[in-house]
């Protein structure tokens, strides 16, 4: 998706499902963003990011962002949202069904009203036009539901792709200050301090990430990654099968229009929103696809997480639905933002004003991380490192029960020459990729390259 205020959307996809090639579809499961010259990769494209329910990408940044951009995520690493400094926030959230994939949500600026043109439509309220190609071209919705072509018309090739390549600097930090305007049309714009102000709609449970960078400026996990990364090229004649009604296990479209609006229907915001019934619809048709490509009846977290992200953000137009804080501050009230969580919290917890509260055996923001030590699985590639094809100053590490703190450590162990080891250790950096993925920065081994 491209949009006025410089920024460019663009995802990465695979099969999920494809263990059941007669039930594979495509998914999300990389995101990569633009505005300006900031630069933010969200990859997802590895069935180690996923644990039961949820996953977590892995996160990268090529070069320095700007003043104002800001990545969050989640400490159990399955939710990321990034703000940019035009008002733009994308939020990313990794789910475990049908193999692993992501869910994206766009929020913009009213100034893009009109400017925006991809796969999420042309953004001015016109449903005719949605399917414009590339060239300008617009299609009609086929019989089958699959606009392939369309799809196809917005397809980058390696030397367009953002996941690729990084493009050459625009130089161009301008950052648009917004003001406070009256009914009337006046308004005032006083010395803002504040570039970018982040919506009241994430609650708590977010670590901010400052991404950590080699000494060669790249990402963090760039230079010492040794596992080949995925390419969708291999993917390239994938095609999913038609589907149809009822599915294999007999369940009907009927029943499963039930159980998506059900779900939507015991939301913790249903009774604000419940009159949005376009919007609502077209969530239960996506359901409906979950569904019949799954042939279960899969939880439905993703889809009410939409349905409260749709419905926060139309409260927040409405002025009625703001207090005064004792510091004077206009905020949103907090039953419709602070007080409500993550629909994940009800795997394994329940709601209590916007705290998720765990059941027995789990711990974490949204309760999907065990009540137990973490748990370290392998070292990634290998456990010898050769300094003449590596800089060797970083491991990687699989591991299960990882929670994003800030005082996760790696306590590092040194080998002596006569194999055995010495009973010092240091506690050196540790930085949380993923749900089940860990990164270690070693200490200075003292060996030149080549020798």
């Amino acid at each position: 998706m491209v949009l006025q205020a410089g920024v460019k959307v663009q995802i990465r996809t695979w099969p999920c499902f494809k263990e059941l090639r007669s039930r594979a579809v495509t998914c999300v499961c990389g995101v990569a963003v633009r505005e300006k010259d900031d630069l933010i990769r969200v990859n997802g494209c590895n069935h180690g990011f996923y644990g039961r329910s949820v996953g977590s990408p892995e996160i990268s940044v090529p070069r320095r962002l700007r003043e104002g951009t800001t990545i969050l995520q989640a400490t159990d690493g399955s939710t990321i949202i990034l703000y940019f400094p035009s008002s733009s926030e994308i939020k990313i959230t990794a789910s475990a069904w049908f193999g692993g994939h992501l869910n994206l949500e766009i929020l913009v600026p009213g100034t893009d009203y009109l400017n925006g043109r991809g796969l999420c439509g042309t953004f001015d309220n016109n449903p005719n036009n949605d399917l414009t190609h590339r060239s300008g071209f617009v299609d009609t919705m086929p019989a089958d539901d699959v606009p392939e072509d369309f799809t196809e018309s917005w397809k980058n090739n390696d030397s367009t792709s953002l996941f690729r390549i990084v493009p050459p600097e625009m130089g161009d930090s301008y950052v648009p200050r917004y003001c406070t305007c009256s009914n009337d049309g006046s308004g005032a714009c006083p010395d803002c301090q504040d570039t970018t102000r982040k919506s009241d709609f994430t609650g708590g449970g977010w670590e901010t990430l400052r991404r950590k960078r080699s000494a060669s400026g790249n990402a963090y996990v760039d230079s010492d990654e040794i596992q080949k990364p995925y390419d969708p090229n291999d993917y390239a004649d994938f095609q999913p099968p038609k589907l149809s009604w009822p599915t294999s296990t007999g369940i009907s479209e009927s029943q499963a229009e039930n159980y998506c609006s059900t779900a939507l229907r015991q939301s913790q915001l249903w009774s604000h929103c419940q009159d949005r019934s376009q919007e609502i619809q077209g969530l239960i048709e996506n359901c409906k696809i979950d569904l019949l490509v799954a042939d279960n009846y899969i939880g439905l977290e993703a889809i009410v997480d939409t349905f409260l992200t749709i419905c926060k953000v139309e409260l927040a137009k409405n002025p009625d639905n703001y207090i005064t804080t004792h510091s004077g501050e206009s905020v949103v009230k907090p039953e419709i933002s602070d007080d409500v969580c993550n629909p994940v919290c009800y795997i394994n917890g329940r709601c209590d004003r916007g705290r998720c509260v765990c059941i027995r055996g789990f711990v974490g923001d949204n309760c999907q991380i065990k009540d137990e030590p973490p748990k370290l699985l392998q070292i990634r590639g290998s456990s010898l490192c050769d300094f003449n094809e590596r800089p060797c100053k970083k491991l990687f590490i699989n591991a299960e029960n990882i929670q994003n703190t800030a005082t996760m450590a790696c306590k590092i162990h040194e080998i002596l020459d006569d194999g055995s080891v010495s009973e010092r250790a240091s506690m050196e950096e540790a930085v949380f990729l993923t749900l089940n993925k860990l990164g270690c920065v070693l200490p200075d081994a003292g060996i030149k390259t080549g020798e």
